[in-house]
Order: structure tokens, then sequence, then C-alpha cells
């Protein structure tokens, strides 16, 4: 996570980072004609504590952390799970897919929309999640995803959850 300053990526203004920060992940992407056939299997192996920021993009809570996560992908069927549990305030988060749910892919990229979000015990009705990345390495055997969860109530503030996430094929 990168955190105050400015960055310029591919735009002729720099953005101004606030305290909140940015969450990426660099990789090199598997070229899209190395594509796996089949079915993988991803664990995670790392990632960014998430952030929690209001709805003017200001840091409420960075005191979290990634703890478990999976992922499938069956190239052949265009259906994956994602799976990834954090930590946020003292706080269980889940956020997961419906089991076989169509992804979005665009060569080595991938995205997640319509995640289920559940908050302890509890599954979230009014949070909006979703989680976008790429595969890397050679045969694509590891992966990352940058994560969102909209409508979350920290502290009696609406809040967005963010973070990234890294997988390694098992």
């Amino acid at each position: 996570r990168w955190t105050k300053g400015t960055v310029n990526v591919g735009q002729t203004n720099p953005i101004t980072v606030k305290e909140a920060g940015i969450h990426y992940l660099v990789g090199m992407p598997t070229d899209s004609g190395k594509l796996p056939v089949g079915k993988y299997s991803y664990n995670l192996v790392g990632g960014t504590m998430p952030t929690a920021t209001d709805s003017q993009g200001n840091l409420i809570n960075s005191t979290g952390a990634a703890i478990a996560g999976s992922f499938t992908l069956d190239f052949t069927k265009q259906t994956g799970t994602l799976a990834l549990g954090l930590s946020l305030d003292n706080t269980n988060l889940a956020i997961t897919s419906s089991s076989s749910s169509v992804f979005k892919e665009t060569g080595s990229n991938l995205s997640f929309s319509k995640l289920n979000v559940q908050i302890g015990t509890s599954m979230c009705t009014k949070c909006d999640a979703s989680a976008t990345g790429f595969l890397a390495g050679t045969n694509a055997e590891m992966a990352g995803f940058d994560y969102t969860v909209n409508n979350i109530s920290i502290n009696n503030t609406n809040t967005t959850v963010t973070g990234v996430a890294a997988f390694g094929n098992r």
C-alpha cells in the first residue's frame, strides 16, 4: 500500500495520495496464449492490510489483515469461485462468490462482481463487493486481485473497504 505523496500512473496529471493510500499489485501477466485449460485452484499467499475509508476517501481504519482465501477457475466452463476472509477493527468479513460464479476473463485479466459479504455471522444485504485482477507467471501459477466492499457501517459511518490479495496455485 502506497500512502501519501503523488503518483503518476499513465495519467497526465499526478494523483495526490491521501493517508488511506493506494493498494496495488505488481506482476508479469500470463500471456493469453499460455492460459491453462481445465480447473485450477489457488490459495492466499499475501496481501495488504485492508483499509476503510469514508465517502470523502479519508482513512477510518487500517488495522486489519487478509487472513484466509482461495479461489478456483474452470477455464473450460468460464466459472469460478472466490473466497476471502478479512479482519478489520476486530470484525471478521467474508467476501465470497456464489458457487460456480461466471467470471469475466479478458486475456489474463479477471473480474468477479456481485460478491456476497458477511460481517461476523450476518450477511450484509446492502453491501456491494467486487474483485478485479490478473493471472501471473509463465503458466498462470499466481494471481492477484484488488477488492472493494462498499456500504459497510463502521462506527456508524458508511465506509468502503479496499485491499489487494495475492494467490498461488496449489
